[in-house]
């Protein structure tokens, strides 16, 4: 799968930007664990949201065709998620 990369890297953009967002408001450095744990679980959710989402919609219906089709369907996948 191609797209795996996009997948980690939506949840790792989630990540930066609620820290980013945390910073901004201060709760990052008043209590940096639970923003850092708030931030992980966040972008975990996001990922895997991602994942069953593209399982779902693009592959799920394409298990009984030829090989190629998941592959191009993959690449077309990353394209659409950059």
């Amino acid at each position: 799968n191609f797209a795996h990369g996009e997948v980690f890297m939506a949840g790792a953009m989630t990540g930066f930007i609620a820290s980013d967002k945390f910073s901004a408001n201060g709760l990052w450095e008043s209590n940096f664990l639970l923003s850092l744990v708030i931030v992980i679980v966040l972008a975990i959710m996001v990922s895997t949201f991602t994942a069953v989402l593209m399982e779902r919609v693009a592959y799920r219906p394409l298990r009984e065709s030829p090989r190629l089709i998941p592959l191009i369907t993959s690449i077309g996948v990353s394209f659409f998620i950059q």
